[in-house]
């Protein structure tokens, strides 16, 4: 492109090297346009029907101008101000719209987001009265949000009520890595895998599954390495009982469908006249394969659909909700702007020395960086490596660098170190905000902050 200033070419430039290469700056009308390349993927899948996204406007003096859609975080305004040489905010650095400034302004947005993310049934009622708003305005921000996000209702559940645990398997190909479709050829019959992924780093696969006990998960992790698609592929296989400690465990239809679950299934039999505290009822399976396929499904729907009589499906969920099978109803954001997932490993070295260091260990997990989510999806302790497996969205530059030298400054004791996410081959990361007094961490650091005071 000709005649392009100074100042404009300098900040695309510095642009360019946030996101990677995929923007190309276009001159439309007089004004300087960057877009970004939407992922192939995305394209294929119908997702979005154009390659292009846009995502800012550079002015002659070199302003950044974000796209008014964008959700604007915290620490990116303080990036953009930092690019802008510090400017004022009525140069045009922030978006104008008042809806779009609301998340920086007044918080609303986030507190809806985390109303939805503990209780995804909540009314628009009840949300107006926790931001102190009427009910349709309430309903209105919350469509919006749905809009902007794609959030989508998923159910949240204790597969431990059913007598399975959780295993991380971590993969490293020694000689060359499988392509994509080798991949999910291997794994498309093993329903106890929820999710799987490729990743960059010190291993190449990382997966997560349900197995009843360490033989079951054994004999899964023999069913991979044996099989013909990986035959011409040196493999290590590293397979660890997976404590998950903050985060939505992933649940996949498949599994819920799958002969292992329909065992959990009661039936009447001699000596059995009600169910065993791992197993449920033929209505109340056909409620959790609805459930689990559909979130946002109404009761009254689901009565229909399994024609059950008006008023069983919530009687159903209330049961399930009171036995713990049902955690509760919560939401993931499908549509969130960030540029990947990382994978945090803290290994441990030293455990007396990691052990003086709990404390910030438990802050770090729930800390508040001002994203529409929580910092991390996933939080979990494994035993093989030894440590802490984190998965975290990275939505700035640099962002997961900063934490690896973070954590290996505050947890004494363990060595902190990231995998890049390269491909998700099986199931789906969950986003969601939960409020951090609702966590495992936060009741922990306040039981020692009593203790300390005693």
């Amino acid at each position: 492109m000709q005649n392009v200033p100074d100042q404009v070419t300098k900040s695309f430039e510095e642009l360019r090297k946030e996101y990677g290469g995929r923007i190309i700056l276009k001159r439309i009308r007089g004004m300087f346009l960057v877009f970004e390349h939407r992922p192939k993927r995305l394209l294929d899948e119908g997702i979005y029907s154009t390659p292009y996204s846009y995502i800012a406007r550079i002015t002659e003096s070199g302003l950044v101008v974000p796209a008014r859609h964008r959700k604007i975080g915290k620490r990116e305004i303080e990036a953009i101000l930092e690019r802008n040489g510090n400017r004022e905010l009525d140069e045009g650095v922030i978006p104008a719209s008042s809806e779009e400034t609301a998340l920086i302004a007044d918080g609303q947005d986030i507190k809806i987001i985390e109303s939805l993310s503990s209780d995804g049934r909540i009314s628009a009622k009840s949300v107006g009265e926790q931001i102190g708003t009427k009910t349709t305005a309430a309903f209105h921000r919350i469509s919006k949000l749905e809009r902007k996000y794609g959030i989508v209702r998923v159910v949240e559940l204790n597969m431990e009520r059913f007598g399975y645990s959780k295993y991380i398997l971590l993969a490293k190909f020694l000689n060359s890595r499988p392509d994509i479709k080798t991949v999910k050829e291997v794994l498309s019959g093993i329903s106890e895998i929820q999710f799987a992924c490729m990743t960059i780093g010190r291993y190449d696969m990382l997966m997560f599954m349900y197995a009843r006990d360490s033989d079951s998960a054994a004999f899964i992790l023999n069913k991979i390495a044996v099989s013909t698609e990986f035959r011409k592929y040196d493999l290590e296989l590293n397979l660890t009982p997976f404590h998950m400690s903050f985060g939505l465990e992933p649940v996949n239809t498949d599994f819920i469908d799958s002969e292992n679950m329909r065992k959990n299934v009661w039936a009447r039999k001699r000596g059995i006249p009600k169910p065993l505290p791992n197993q449920i009822t033929s209505r109340e399976y056909e409620f959790l394969k609805v459930i689990v396929r559909n979130g946002g499904a109404r009761f009254a729907d689901i009565d229909k659909l399994t024609g059950m009589g008006a008023g069983t499906s919530r009687h159903i969920y209330e049961r399930l909700a009171t036995k713990g099978i049902i955690k509760r109803m919560s939401i993931t954001l499908s549509d969130l702007d960030f540029k990947y997932n990382s994978v945090i490993l803290t290994l441990l070295i030293n455990g007396a020395k990691m052990s003086t260091s709990r404390k910030e260990v438990l802050e770090d997990i729930i800390e508040d960086t001002g994203e529409a989510v929580n910092k991390y999806s996933v939080v979990g302790d494994m035993t093989s490596p030894y440590g802490i497996l984190r998965i975290m969205p990275v939505f700035h530059t640099g962002e997961v660098e900063r934490e690896v030298d973070k954590l290996n400054e505050l947890v004494e004791g363990t060595r902190s170190e990231s995998m890049t996410i390269s491909d998700v081959v099986k199931g789906r990361i969950n986003y969601r905000r939960i409020r951090p007094e609702l966590s495992k961490q936060y009741e922990t650091l306040n039981n020692m902050r009593i203790e300390t005071k005693k």
